[in-house]
């Protein structure tokens, strides 16, 4: 099929934006190798008025691209050393994986995309070492507690240099 949400992770160079929503997300292929995750608020949206012949009326509409908040990454991953293909290719969902070499089917960072997930996922198998970046940076990494989290299960808090919090 054409069309799909995910059409740009299979044509050309792969490493435009797809729209699962509410995330973006994309290959992120040079400086930080892995897979970019963004969510765009309404203070980043920029409506223009120029060049119109209706003053005050919005003439274009820009939403900013490619800025990995979170880029889901593993130590292995460089320019030299990543793959990427997309499988289980469905209407609403598509399955992404990254590995170091061509059909590596035990070391692989799984990335489902699904139409309207509630949450960014990246699965680590293999002996993969997981490693987090940000094109933003990390200003501080918190623990969070909480009595409803099984005794195995860890979150953070990540707060960036912009200011936006992602939990982890």
């Amino acid at each position: 099929g054409t069309n799909k949400f995910y059409t740009n992770l299979v044509i050309n160079s792969q490493d435009l934006m797809v729209y699962p929503l509410p995330y973006a997300l994309y290959w992120s292929k040079s400086n930080y190798y892995g897979f970019g995750v963004q969510h765009i608020n309404l203070d980043q949206r920029v409506f223009g008025t120029q060049n119109t012949n209706n003053p005050g009326v919005p003439s274009y509409y820009y939403d900013p691209t490619n800025n990995g908040e979170i880029i889901f990454s593993a130590t292995s991953f460089d320019e030299d050393s990543m793959e990427m293909k997309v499988t289980d290719m469905n209407d609403m969902s598509a399955l992404v994986s990254l590995s170091s070499s061509a059909n590596d089917e035990i070391n692989h960072l799984d990335i489902p995309l699904v139409q309207g997930m509630g949450f960014a996922t990246a699965i680590y198998n293999g002996n993969l070492n997981p490693l987090l970046n940000s094109l933003y940076g990390f200003k501080e990494l918190t623990l969070e507690t909480s009595d409803a989290l099984l005794s195995n299960v860890l979150k953070y808090r990540a707060t960036l240099l912009n200011g936006i919090e992602w939990l982890i």
